[in-house]
């Protein structure tokens, strides 16, 4: 199954949870759409990122694209582009007539620059992915070994990411379109895990389907099966008629006995839900399932 597809399917599965707890269902009329005359640039930049997760490049084509503008021909694969904006946050920069909105992620290393025209009301005028230079970070799965926590490393490479979007030198690089496409998420951050969490057989499916089955029913027993009874207080504060996180699984990584699952909230940037399990095969013996649940809420700068 391609990446592409998975997504997709992993996206379309978190909406389902999200309309199964009553919080979702079809949008309201003019719940999508481009900027308006009303509108404020932080207005403008959450529903870029709502409507490019839930119906991708071409669809904000329709809606923000004017005089030619294609977001998706600034992209190498605009399929990415659902993933990366569900992991990222948007930053605020670039103060004058063409001011920035910058999506930056504590997943991946590149940037998504948005430079928005203020002269007739607010018009996107040019999108680039804009990739590190110089030597890249490890990716944060390979970083998480070796991290206090998730929350802490998170947290850095969000510092980090937003730092960048801040440099003066980034708004005058940015201010023209890109004469090439270029990609958002690097070959070692695609995470051929992802591609499993839509199967119930295999183990970040399972993971899927307990927080499911959390959210959707308050049933917390799939969750108690698989070892996470210590840990689910911190999903608590979480109500299941209408979950304030939006599960959308934007990392994973299965390994031997080990399962991971990252999920972004479309409704709050900077949170993220991980959940993280050691089967009952761990160093070659037998042992009971522990699950651990972290709650991550970056402290977000404008």
């Amino acid at each position: 199954m391609s990446l592409r597809l998975a997504g997709l399917r992993s996206i379309a599965a978190a909406a389902a949870v999200l309309h199964g707890c009553g919080g979702g269902g079809s949008p309201e009329p003019g719940a999508f759409g481009g900027p308006r005359s009303e509108d404020t640039l932080a207005a403008v930049a959450a529903r870029f990122r709502r409507d490019g997760v839930l119906l991708g490049a071409d669809a904000l084509d329709e809606s923000f694209g004017q005089n030619g503008l294609r977001i998706a021909a600034a992209l190498a694969a605009p399929e990415d582009l659902p993933r990366f904006l569900a992991a990222s946050q948007p930053v605020l920069a670039c103060p004058g007539e063409l001011p920035a909105v910058i999506y930056v992620s504590p997943l991946f290393r590149s940037l998504l620059v948005t430079r928005w025209s203020t002269r007739t009301g607010l018009r996107l005028a040019s999108v680039q992915a804009l990739p590190p230079a110089g030597t890249a970070d490890p990716y944060w799965l390979d970083a998480l070994p070796d991290s206090p926590s998730a929350t802490a490393l998170l947290e850095a490479r969000y510092g980090n990411a937003a730092g960048r979007a801040r440099e003066d030198a980034l708004c005058a690089l940015t201010r023209e379109r890109a004469p090439d496409p270029a990609a958002l998420i690097a070959d070692d951050e695609r995470d051929p895990d992802l591609d499993r969490v839509t199967d119930p057989s295999e183990p970040v499916g399972e993971l899927q389907r307990a927080l499911r089955a959390f959210l959707t029913r308050g049933d917390s027993r799939p969750f108690e099966t698989l070892g996470f009874g210590a840990s689910l207080d911190t999903l608590a504060p979480l109500p299941t008629a209408e979950p304030a996180v939006f599960p959308v699984p934007v990392s994973a990584h299965a390994a031997g006995p080990i399962a991971l699952v990252l999920y972004a909230d479309l409704s709050i940037p900077g949170r993220y839900l991980l959940l993280g399990r050691i089967g009952g095969d761990a160093a070659g013996r037998r042992v009971d399932p522990t699950g651990r649940v972290e709650l991550i809420a970056l402290p977000l700068e404008r």
